[in-house]
This record gives structure tokens, sequence and C-alpha cells, in this order.
């Protein structure tokens, strides 16, 4: 009885297999989210390019509409602001609204800009996953208007 070995590669594969299979999941699993993140980048990215071909007189709606087309997620939350006039100072910039046609306090005159947010809650499927991955996707831009 000591030398019988068939049973050995099953109670193995009992003590392995689910920790292989979470690992396996929790591979996928980050490469979705990672995939996800990637494609709300780029959905912005597309927004504002389309903002900033189509000039000053773009239409918030339309932009909105560009990004979720892109997107593709649903449950995605896409926002823009503008277009509307800022003032851009600091280092790191930051921008602050402006009345257009009221000069910025360094002098110069605020620029038209839109400020393109997206947002998405992932939902892993493995447990554990969201302390690695995060659970809200956020993606922002903001162009100005030429």
């Amino acid at each position: 009885m000591l030398a019988d070995r068939r049973a050995v590669m099953a109670i193995e594969f009992a003590v392995t297999g689910p920790f292989l299979i979470l690992l396996a999941g929790g591979l996928a699993d980050y490469g979705i989210a990672f995939w996800t993140r990637g494609l709300l980048a780029s959905s912005v990215a597309q927004g504002a390019e389309f903002a900033s071909r189509v000039g000053i007189t773009v239409v918030a709606a339309d932009v909105k509409t560009v990004v979720q087309q892109r997107l593709s997620l649903p449950a995605a939350g896409v926002t823009v602001a503008g277009p509307s006039c800022y003032c851009i100072t600091g280092t790191p910039a930051s921008a602050a609204a402006q009345p257009c046609g009221t000069a910025c306090s360094s002098g110069a005159m605020p620029g038209n800009y839109v400020a393109i947010t997206a947002s998405y809650n992932y939902v892993p499927t493995v447990p554990g996953m969201s302390a690695m991955v995060g659970r809200t996707f956020t993606s922002k831009a903001m162009i100005r208007l030429q």
C-alpha cells in the first residue's frame, strides 16, 4: 500500500488547483482593468481632438457624444464643461474661470477651453482585486480651442 502512488497527483491538484485558478482569474481581471483604463483615456483624447478640430463653435453635447461612442461602456459617466474662458497660471498649471474679454491677473487674455472628464466604476470579477487595481477610473483633458 505504501508503494501505490496513483492518487498523489489528484491530491496535489486538489491542493494547488484553487490557487492556480484564482491566480489566472486575477491576471485576467487585471488585464481587463488595464484595458478599461486605456479605453477611458483614448476616448477622452478622441473627444479632445474633436473639440480641437471644430474650434470655438464646438458644442459640449457633441463632444460628449463623441466620447461616449468611442468609450462603449454604458455605465461610464462623461461630463463636458465649456467652451468657457479660463486663465492658466502657476506650476503645475491650474485653470481659473474668467469672464471672456476680461484680462487675467497676468495681463493676458483668457483662452477658450473645453474640459472633458470621463469616469468608470470598475467591478472586478475576482474577490480582492479591487484593492490592487482600484475601483473608479478617471480620465481628464482640458483643450484650448483656436
